[in-house]
């Protein structure tokens, strides 16, 4: 056999052999959520699970993993860790505009594509204590440090001229959290997520549950707050949402987005999105607090939306502007 056949026979098999690569070559797609008691990870392993199950290109896999939460998934973006994320709007919009913690730090990778649900602030307290006004050199569990619950604690500190310095703020948060409040370690949780939340509930069916009891926030306060930031909701928690709770406690709730990083082409996060959105009963099923989503919570973004996005959300009728 001549050396020009071995050599073509050699360049066929290396053609094929490169070919075989390139059509097995995965795709990996990684969605940051949170720690794995909070909701983002139930959520976003929920996520990951549909979309591996429809996605067209099955060279794409998609999984999710622990976080930080929403200030650590805005980082991940950035470094191109993750491509997907759970992140409060609160969060997302001093990211994305450089603003508060992120001062003179804009990141325009964060694209978002819609609210999953209703955050919302419950302050559970002493019974002795009857306002966050009253929590002056109180022990308070604020979430862990850096994390968006922490970011939010501050937040509503503000509204009363409160700082960490008038406190004792203890950072954890969770169900390490509700434990410190239960064995006497702290006198107020400070929790921000989706209703009902576990930690909470696990502090009211406790057998002392009755020693607490969850802090209204004043009407004027609410006010002022979500005048100040449109991404903040009056939010009312309905009467028993726990043990003992029987009545309506008002409060305020920013929504938990959807965040893309701008690297994900405009036809793969197209098909994302219409995937998630028309396997939406699968993942409200994946916790309590996903009840509220849907087509009426698109509109909560105070960031741009990735293009991918908006085409699907056209076809279906919806603008945004």
């Amino acid at each position: 056999m001549s050396k020009k056949i071995l050599l073509l026979i050699l360049l066929v098999f290396l053609g094929i052999l490169f070919l075989g690569v390139i059509s097995y070559a995965k795709t990996f797609i990684t969605i940051g959520t949170s720690s794995m008691t909070a909701t983002p990870y139930a959520v976003g392993n929920a996520m990951a699970n549909i979309l591996n199950n429809n996605f067209s290109d099955k060279n794409y896999h998609f999984s999710a993993i622990e976080t930080g939460g929403s200030v650590r998934n805005v980082s991940l973006i950035k470094e191109g860790e993750i491509d997907i994320a759970l992140i409060g709007a609160d969060v997302a919009d001093a990211a994305y505009y450089g603003t508060g913690k992120f001062e003179g730090k804009p990141n325009k990778k964060l694209c978002a594509v819609g609210g999953l649900y209703p955050k919302v602030f419950q302050p559970v307290a002493k019974k002795d204590i009857n306002s966050i006004k009253d929590i002056i050199g109180k022990s308070v569990t604020v979430g862990k440090a850096g994390s968006g619950s922490d970011f939010i604690s501050k937040t509503i500190l503000s509204l009363y001229n409160i700082t960490y310095k008038d406190i004792k703020p203890i950072y954890m948060s969770g169900s390490s959290a509700a434990e410190m409040l239960k064995d006497g370690h702290a006198d107020v949780m400070f929790y921000t997520t989706g209703i009902p939340a576990s930690p909470v509930t696990e502090i009211f069916s406790s057998r002392i549950g009755s020693d607490f009891h969850i802090l209204k926030l004043e009407s004027e306060k609410i006010g002022e707050l979500t005048k100040k930031y449109k991404y903040w909701n009056p939010f009312d928690i309905p009467a028993n949402t726990y043990k003992g709770q029987n009545e309506l406690i008002k409060s305020v709730a920013v929504y938990q987005l959807l965040i893309y990083s701008d690297s994900i082409p405009e036809n793969v996060a197209y098909e994302i999105t219409k995937i998630l959105y028309e396997h939406k009963d699968e993942i409200i099923a994946s916790h309590k607090a996903m009840k509220f989503f849907g087509f009426d919570i698109v509109k909560v973004s105070s960031i741009p939306y990735h293009a991918g996005a908006l085409d699907y959300f056209k076809e279906v009728g919806i603008d945004i502007d």
